[in-house]
């Protein structure tokens, strides 16, 4: 796929892009919100704000969930900590007990990116991932999807000052690659990975999902041309993109 281009590392994102996390991540929202609230529920409304800021990173989650749900008064009684600390502390707890565990990580997995990401590395490429998680969780999920062979260096939030859709965690995995950026493909799911792959300098495309699909029709910003919203398409994608096609 790769031998005649121009590429020389291929990056991805992975949250939403390698395995499903994001709608379990809003699940585990929903539900910690519901119990702060003293609602009996998981609360809906959280799943929704979490769709609309999709690839944020999980303290600028926590902020906007603070504000919504008005949740300074309770949580500042539970921890000494910030109460953005706290709730993503709890947050933790839930998803990663409840909704992020290894079954539901190979479940969701995401074949077509997968495989990607196992025939660039076949063919030679170091492969890489940049992500708003947090390094430890990222290289949770990355051994639990049985990609820790295929990625050769991980970027989480913590490892960079500025997150998406600042450029930083792609630039430092091309760097840690000795990839240039045109010499770089990335692959994303989200308008913010998205405006940030392309701030790189990389050629990028955007597998959408369902949980991104919407944010994604909203965005203007984008070149609807590299937005794959079918992944049976993404070969056909894929060989545009690194042949120069339409760049």
């Amino acid at each position: 796929m790769f031998e005649t281009s121009a590429i020389r590392a291929v990056i991805f994102d992975l949250d939403g892009t390698l395995v499903e996390t994001e709608h379990l991540k809003a699940q585990a929202y929903a539900e910690l919100v519901g119990n702060l609230t003293g609602r009996d529920a998981p609360q809906p409304e959280a799943i929704e704000l979490y769709r609309s800021i999709v690839g944020a990173t999980d303290l600028a989650v926590c902020d906007a969930m603070i504000a919504r749900f008005d949740l300074v008064p309770v949580l500042e009684t539970l921890e000494d900590d910030t109460p953005r600390e706290a709730l993503h502390r709890h947050r933790m707890a839930i998803y990663q007990n409840t909704y992020g565990t290894a079954a539901n990580l190979r479940r969701l997995a995401y074949p077509h990116n997968v495989e990607l990401a196992r025939a660039a590395s076949s063919e030679g490429l170091p492969v890489g991932v940049a992500t708003m998680s947090f390094a430890s969780e990222a290289r949770r999920v990355i051994e639990v999807i049985g990609l820790s062979e295929t990625v050769q260096t991980i970027v989480g939030v913590d490892d960079v000052v500025n997150p998406k859709p600042a450029p930083d965690a792609f630039l430092l995995a091309m760097e840690r690659l000795a990839a240039k950026p045109t010499e770089t493909l990335v692959v994303e799911d989200s308008p913010r990975g998205t405006r940030a792959a392309a701030a790189s300098g990389a050629r990028w495309l955007c597998v959408a999902t369902e949980f991104s699909k919407e944010a994604l029709r909203a965005d203007s910003e984008l070149d609807p041309q590299w937005i794959v919203w079918d992944p049976s398409g993404l070969s056909d994608a894929v060989a545009r993109r690194i042949s120069g096609q339409g760049c």
